[in-house]
């Protein structure tokens, strides 16, 4: 099984790489990033029922051309940084920074990367048999979610996406994408990110 840091570090790679393809992309160096986060800092919260998952932002600029390895640096600053302080309202900090709500987006990102990592439990209920039912079409509350599921060694990696904004084979092009630019990064993390290349159709 992987180690706790292990998978930390194969997480902030994945994290950057989707940061780095949506500037390629967008042309934007400075790019924010919603993620959930589960909440629950204190343990006396953990076997609590209840939602306490706050949405944190995670913006990092891209400039300067770094190394991938470097950048890898700069967005685990950024999310160590937001993990200290997911305790503020998410609320207090759309009015902090003067967001506008619209009801057709979410303020201040709507791109998110979303993290799985709980794991699977069977429910045991005397007398009453339970399956677990997985819904066969999952609503996007953001314009495009990188969505990542870590399942026994492997990390399973699916986007989340508005049909009104984006097609079935766009989606699918931006995964392959994905992978490449991944492949690039794991023969060289010391490549200048100017040095990979661009992706020319626009998202």
């Amino acid at each position: 099984r992987m180690a706790a840091f292990d998978v930390a570090n194969r997480l902030m790679t994945l994290l950057t790489a989707f940061k780095l393809l949506l500037s390629r992309h967008t042309g934007i160096e400075d790019v924010v990033v919603a993620a959930p986060m589960a909440g629950r800092t204190d343990v006396a919260t953990e076997s609590v029922v209840g939602f306490f998952v706050q949405t944190v932002m995670l913006r990092t600029n891209l400039s300067g051309n770094p190394s991938f390895r470097d950048l890898v640096a700069r967005v685990q600053a950024v999310t160590l940084n937001a993990f200290d302080h997911q305790h503020v309202p998410f609320q207090q900090l759309v009015e902090a920074v003067h967001a506008k709500r619209l009801p057709h987006r979410n303020p201040i990102a709507d791109i998110a990367f979303n993290f799985l990592n709980t794991p699977s439990l069977e429910l045991d209920l005397p007398g009453i048999a339970a399956e677990h039912f997985e819904p066969a079409e999952r609503l996007a509350e953001f314009s495009l979610m990188m969505r990542v599921e870590k399942t026994n060694d492997r990390f399973d990696v699916a986007l989340l996406y508005q049909r009104a904004l984006f097609s079935a084979d766009r989606m699918a092009t931006f995964l392959e994408e994905f992978r490449c630019l991944l492949e690039q990064i794991v023969a060289d993390p010391l490549q200048p990110i100017m040095a990979h290349p661009e992706f020319p159709a626009p998202l």
